[in-house]
C-alpha cells in the first residue's frame, strides 16, 4: 500500500499558538517510518485556512527543518472570518507555526 499524500499533524503548544507538520510521502511506497525511502514528490503549494480568533489576521511562519530550518513569514489575506496562507511546496517535512 503506497503512502501517496502529505500527512499533516497539529499541536497546540501553548494558548494561541498552533504547530502544523507536513510531512510529504508523495510517492513514498509504503508507510514503515524505519524503511529507506525515496526523494518525496512534487505537492506544488499548499494553501492553508485559518479561522480568525479576532480582528488581526494571524501570523504563520513556515519552516524546511531538512533545509536552513529558519522560520519564514507568510503573508495572508482575508476571507471572511478565515485568513487564508499559501504555502511553499514542502519538501519532505515542513513545519508551520501559527499565531491566532
Amino acid at each position: 500500500h503506497p503512502a501517496d499524500g502529505v500527512w499533516t499533524r497539529l499541536t497546540q503548544i501553548e494558548p494561541g499558538r498552533l504547530v502544523l507538520h507536513l510531512i510529504n510521502l508523495t510517492g513514498q511506497p509504503d508507510l514503515e517510518w524505519d524503511a529507506p525511502k525515496t526523494c518525496p514528490g512534487a505537492t506544488g503549494p499548499g494553501r492553508l485556512r485559518v479561522r480568525r480568533t479576532g480582528p488581526r489576521i494571524p501570523r504563520v511562519r513556515v519552516a524546511d527543518p531538512d533545509g536552513t530550518g529558519v522560520l519564514a513569514h507568510v503573508d495572508g489575506t482575508l476571507d471572511g472570518e478565515h485568513a487564508v496562507f499559501t504555502l511553499p511546496e514542502p519538501g519532505t517535512w515542513q513545519l508551520v507555526t501559527i499565531d491566532l
